[in-house]
């Protein structure tokens, strides 16, 4: 058997389905796959990825930016690429745009640290009456981090919690 991370289902899809033909049971976790054979995937170990987005967004209206503003920026992946992400995308925008946010722009990114910090310095540059950010995994939270090390007026939102962001949240 394997217990797989799935990390880009399209890319590991074939793989999961070839394993599968050979009878090798999988536990997948966190992200499930998509276009895998039925009865392939014995177990899914996962959070329920809308609601974090929800929780996100329940948290911003309840601590709405100091500026007042009411416009968001979002910060994922490309559509379809992380079932978790787009889920944790979708909670949040539905979240937030009931109670009257407008989201104003959206950077698609890779986990590259140096391409979300680019990406999101554009949105911030193009957007400046931005009142918040989501980032919707840890990775594109720390280079959104990055991009806004020096902007307090923006308040940024992530998920995921990695140890080494701990010193981030402090300060």
């Amino acid at each position: 058997g394997m217990i797989l991370f799935v990390n880009g289902p399209a890319a590991q899809t074939p793989f999961i389905n070839q394993a599968c033909a050979q009878h090798i049971k999988m536990i997948l976790i966190d992200s499930p796959a998509t276009g895998v054979n039925r009865g392939c995937q014995s177990s899914f170990i996962g959070a329920d990825h809308y609601h974090l987005g929800v929780e996100d967004g329940r948290w911003l209206i309840a601590h709405p930016p100091a500026s007042g503003s009411k416009q968001v920026g979002i910060v994922t992946q490309p559509p379809g690429e992380y079932a978790s992400t787009d889920a944790r995308v979708r909670g949040f925008t539905q979240t937030v745009t009931a109670a009257g946010y407008q989201v104003v722009a959206t950077a698609v990114t890779n986990l590259s640290l140096d391409t979300t910090r680019t990406e999101v310095t554009n949105m911030v540059t193009a957007h400046p009456d931005l009142g918040a950010i989501f980032s919707a995994n840890g990775a594109m939270g720390d280079g959104t981090e990055q991009a806004l090390k020096n902007n307090h007026r923006i308040v940024q939102l992530t998920l995921d919690g990695f140890l080494n962001d701990i010193p981030s949240i402090i300060n």
